[in-house]
């Protein structure tokens, strides 16, 4: 089984591409987020978000997928604070 730490790191560093990758478009995702929130709540946002990302970026291993919760997670989060 691998190490948590080196999985979270791996994670960690997928989402920095991402969110590289991702430059502009983490705004529209923040965006999105609040309003999802608002019309079904911050779990089922989270759910429809991570699940269209993931499907979208094509994450086929774990820390990959990891990195789109991340991201999803920050997303809701600067939601929240708007």
């Amino acid at each position: 089984m691998a190490d948590p730490e080196q999985g979270r790191a791996a994670a960690s560093a997928a989402a920095a591409q991402l969110v590289t990758h991702a430059g502009e478009d983490f705004d529209r995702v923040v965006e999105e987020a609040g309003r999802l929130t608002g019309r079904y709540g911050a779990a089922a946002a989270w759910a429809m978000l991570t699940s269209r990302y993931i499907t979208e970026l094509e994450c086929t291993t774990p820390n990959q997928q990891r990195a789109v919760e991340m991201l999803v997670a920050a997303a809701l989060r600067a939601a929240a604070q708007v």
